[in-house]
């Protein structure tokens, strides 16, 4: 520390702080779910959950997308933000170390605040009364009662979302393992 005309200068390892800073700058955050993870068997196809996930949400013909992931990970936006200027203050003062473990901790509240968001009331489409009836039949749930209550609903002028609150379901959770998967990673480039 020196001392020159009533200013305090301290002497600071430039080349570990750079090193820092180049750290923080050179990782990518992803969002998402493993390649491999977990396994279902949909129309004589085996998929795994990466699989499902890009299908809900993108869509399909017959499936109406759902952008669990897009989405989920927008909603973080402020946690996102506070992350990285965490770990780039961390990296300014030299401590790598800290400034790695808040990248870490940050992508895995991401992940966490993405399951929160499927299953809180997120606006994902809702799920239609002929899949609230397979679900059931998968499950082995009495067909006739679930499929009595929907029609019901139905009949009293409800729409798919009021059906599908009113059966207890909700859109991207049947047994729970898709959700389950949403992983956060923090990668080197």
């Amino acid at each position: 520390m020196t001392r020159k005309a009533g200013c305090t200068v301290n002497r600071v390892n430039n080349a570990r702080v750079a090193k820092g800073i180049q750290g923080v700058g050179s990782v990518d955050i992803l969002i998402g779910i493993a390649k491999g993870a977990g396994s279902h068997k949909a129309k004589g196809r085996v998929l795994d959950n990466a699989d499902l996930a890009y299908i809900h949400e993108k869509g399909t013909d017959s499936i109406p997308p759902r952008p669990f992931l897009s989405e989920g990970v927008a909603a973080q936006r402020d946690l996102i933000k506070e992350g990285f200027h965490k770990s780039a203050m961390a990296a300014l003062k030299g401590d790598l170390y800290q400034s790695g473990l808040v990248l870490d901790q940050m992508a895995q509240s991401v992940s966490d605040g993405v399951r929160t968001y499927v299953q809180s009331d997120a606006n994902l489409e809702p799920i239609k009364p002929e899949s609230l009836v397979a679900r059931a039949a998968q499950r082995g749930t009495k067909l006739a009662s679930v499929e009595a209550q929907v029609k019901k609903l139905m009949k009293q002028g409800k729409r798919e979302r009021a059906a599908e609150v009113a059966s207890g379901e909700r859109p991207l959770i049947n047994t729970g393992d898709l959700i389950k998967s949403v992983r956060g990673f923090v990668v080197k480039r």
